[in-house]
């Protein structure tokens, strides 16, 4: 028999059955095409871009997501109203917020949120490590 901790670590790796299912509320279509061509590079899963939070929430994806991507210009009640919503959902799902300028009121929010917080431009290293990481690759 596994002990809880061993028990924990199986149920996050992802089975040869499971793929990466990465879901992206993204105004911008360059940032939603680096997500798509770093997923390429790990050749595995599938990424399921919406325009707005509200559309995400409204319109969510059946399944399991391993990682939930939140880069949109939404005011922060909603996103606020996201990050509850993620959590609820999928608890071990990876949930980065994406916002223009960091040490302020939004990376506080995401980061109380559970999220993790990154600023523009988001380099391609970083698009790959979020990748990997919902993945559970540990190439980086």
């Amino acid at each position: 028999m596994l002990e809880q901790g061993a028990r924990e670590a199986s149920a996050l790796r992802l089975g040869q059955d499971h793929e990466v299912y990465i879901v992206m509320a993204c105004q911008d279509r360059l940032e939603t095409e680096q997500v798509g061509q770093e997923l390429l590079k790990v050749n595995s899963g599938r990424l399921q871009a919406y325009r707005r939070i509200r559309d995400l929430i409204c319109n969510p994806p059946t399944g399991p997501i391993t990682s939930a991507i939140l880069a949109t210009h939404d005011g922060q009640a909603e996103v606020t109203e996201a990050l509850e919503w993620i959590r609820r959902q999928w608890p071990r799902c990876l949930t980065i917020v994406i916002g223009d300028t960091g040490c302020g009121r939004q990376e506080r929010m995401a980061r109380q949120g559970g999220a993790l917080f990154l600023t523009r431009p988001v380099s391609a290293e970083q698009w790959l490590a979020i990748v990997c990481h919902a993945s559970g690759d540990n190439l980086l």
